[in-house]
């Protein structure tokens, strides 16, 4: 995952939403593609490509905030109030996981 891809940060915290201006779907799962820095060889294949697809499946965070476009909005500010500052305190992140009883929020 690319961390300053705003439309990456977006898929892995938010989706699925919906952009509020266009009501465009965000679905829960997306491709995106990435340089293969790694050199990874597909099965089957001989030489690698020169980039590699991967699929972010979302959080489906709540969002108060949207950029101008309608989508959530992933400044830095929002990606605080989410994480919080652990151990002192946590962000509306795990609140959210709490509520919905995600496995893996557990902390500490």
């Amino acid at each position: 995952m690319n961390p300053n891809s705003d439309a990456q940060k977006q898929q892995l915290f938010f989706s699925p939403c919906q952009n509020i201006k266009t009501h465009e779907d965000m679905p829960h799962e997306r491709e995106f593609e990435a340089e293969n820095t790694e050199g990874y060889i597909e099965p089957g294949k001989k030489v690698p490509k020169k980039k590699r697809s991967f699929v972010i499946t979302g959080f489906g965070l709540t969002f108060d905030e949207t950029t101008p476009a309608g989508w959530p909005s992933v400044g830095g500010h929002i990606l605080k109030k989410l994480a919080g500052n652990p151990p002192d305190f946590y962000g509306d992140a795990k609140d959210q996981f709490d509520e919905r009883g995600m496995d893996g929020a557990e902390v500490g």
